[in-house]
């Protein structure tokens, strides 16, 4: 029988699955008033999001946000967190919220001056009451994926608890705080098969305006292969993402490694002109980036060392023009594991592909060309297009009108990829190479030891009840980390509580215990974990 496991993966969810394990709430229920006379500051909220290269349009609807002074809560209802819901909810289309667009949806919020942790956004759920800017917006879904002329349901799974974020800022009396939080689409909508999407968030936010903390933009100007202007060109959809270093931590047999990868910290899309804005971009120390181009039927082209100067907006001019490039490509697959045990799949997995550039006076680290997350219904995917060929490399150069590059073959070899599999709560796999003629690997993830594993929660997978897949997902703080199958639940493979359907009546079953699911819905399990320390 399956065991649920919790999972390692490198970089933000690494800091995110610690504060899981570690707990830590201030106690009590509903939500905290500031105190009367106590000291107070503002802070905005925007949503923004990278771009989406396949999907038309894809709706979420807002209900609510909150604070927490403490990264180690994970209690939806602990009574320190600060709550603010709108006035009415408000549906948005993240499609249209990139090339530094975004929807400010709460403009002074007043917190307590301090440092904060941790931000809660929380969305309708998908099958609720429709809200009034759902009608509006003439959905049949308050959460709703649009594509060639279909509806599907963007499938939110514990929606009412909200999606996490962490990070620490700092609220103060004198200077009001302008918060951008941050979709991907690309990353975050996967479709599941049988016409519905699931929202697999893993949110991050800028803070904008901040003189501790600048951030700046970077625009530029793509030309069609042949030379032209874009003016509305639809032949290609290149992603443009801008990268820096990044380490990472993955298992090597019985020994546990680091190495260095450049790592996506903003990506969009071209606008119909053929200008593209990555905005807003923290400012890293050496005040520069590498930008990184692909996309189906494109060469990959790689751009280093592009300048960013702080405090730089969205409405800044163009910095330089780059030829686009193409080239053909081919499809490859993936599969991805748990290592403990019989090949049970990893449902919350993704695969990212590198490629390796040996470039004179610089220290070869591998860049981001493509990832994708699995199904999570089977912990696999197929139909993701990796170029073939040499990948483009140029150096910024500010004097040039055109960018120029030359080809380089990546360290893997012509037409070839290094991908990493990675999930919560796993350690990162080993890298596999990817070819026109090896266009399948099978990962095998290590599960990181759980010493005090947390409790969390579980909603319905929409599937329909005759389905094989039939479900739920679990999902911790918002992050989806496994889906269980119903029959499995029923047939005391687990332990679990269920409530009744109105969520009440909790109850606990043992494993072993056989459980009838029909009048009952599970809403939270105890995740089982073994692994490598």
């Amino acid at each position: 029988m399956k065991t649920v496991r919790l999972r390692f993966i490198s970089g933000l969810c690494a800091a995110f699955a610690l504060t899981l394990l570690l707990g830590g709430c201030s106690g009590g229920g509903g939500g905290v008033t500031p105190p009367t006379g106590a000291t107070t500051g503002t802070a905005k909220v925007s949503l923004t999001d990278a771009p989406t290269t396949s999907l038309d349009h894809v709706w979420v609807t807002v209900k609510e946000i909150r604070f927490h002074m403490s990264e180690l809560c994970d209690d939806p209802d602990d009574g320190g967190w600060l709550r603010h819901p709108l006035a009415t909810p408000v549906t948005l289309d993240l499609t249209a919220l990139n090339n530094g667009i975004w929807s400010t949806l709460w403009d002074a919020i007043v917190l307590p001056v301090g440092n904060y942790q941790q931000i809660r956004v929380i969305l309708a759920g998908t099958g609720d009451l429709l809200a009034p800017s759902a009608v509006a917006k003439g959905l049949d879904y308050n959460n709703q994926v649009d594509d060639n002329g279909a509806v599907f349901p963007l499938v939110i799974p514990a929606a009412k608890n909200g999606i996490k974020l962490i990070g620490s800022f700092r609220i103060t009396e004198a200077t009001p705080l302008h918060i951008v939080i941050d979709f991907e689409v690309t990353h975050d909508v996967v479709e599941t098969g049988n016409g519905k999407y699931i929202l697999k968030p893993r949110l991050k936010y800028f803070i904008v305006a901040d003189p501790t903390r600048p951030t700046a933009a970077i625009v530029g100007t793509l030309l069609r292969p042949n030379g032209d202007p874009f003016a509305n060109y639809t032949g290609f959809n290149p992603m443009i993402t801008a990268e820096a270093p990044e380490t990472i931590t993955f298992v090597t047999f019985d020994n546990i490694s680091t190495g260095r990868v450049m790592e996506e910290k903003r990506a969009t899309t071209v606008r119909p002109d053929g200008t593209f804005v990555l905005y807003p971009l923290p400012v890293p120390a050496r005040e520069a980036y590498d930008l990184v181009i692909s996309g189906t039927g494109l060469q990959t082209m790689i751009l280093q060392d592009v300048p960013v100067v702080p405090d730089t907006t969205g409405t800044a001019p163009s910095m330089f023009t780059i030829k686009l490039q193409t080239a053909s490509d081919y499809p490859v697959e993936a599969k991805v594991v748990d290592a403990d045990s019989t090949n049970d799949p990893v449902f919350a997995a993704t695969v990212r592909f590198y490629q390796t550039l040996l470039v004179p006076d610089k220290i070869p680290i591998p860049y981001l060309i493509r990832s994708r997350d699995v199904n999570p219904l089977t912990g696999s995917f197929e139909g993701l297009f990796l170029a073939t060929g040499m990948v483009q490399v140029g150096t910024f150069n500010p004097k040039a009108i055109i960018q120029s590059f030359s080809e380089i073959v990546p360290l893997q070899g012509l037409s070839s990829y290094a991908a990493v599999a990675s999930a919560p709560f796993f350690w990162p796999s080993l890298p596999k190479l990817y070819s026109p003629d090896d266009t399948f690997n099978l990962f095998r993830l290590e599960p990181l030891f759980i010493n005090d594993p947390p409790e969390c929660d579980m909603d319905d997978d929409w599937e329909d009840d005759h389905s094989d897949y039939k479900g739920y997902y679990v999902t911790c703080g918002g992050l989806v980390v496994d889906h269980i199958r119903k029959t499995d639940l029923e047939k005391g493979g687990y332990e679990f509580k269920t409530a009744n359907t109105k969520g009440h009546d909790i109850k606990s079953h043992g494993k072993g215990e056989n459980v009838n699911l029909n009048d009952r819905k599970p809403v939270k399990i105890k995740i089982k974990g073994k692994g490598k320390k």
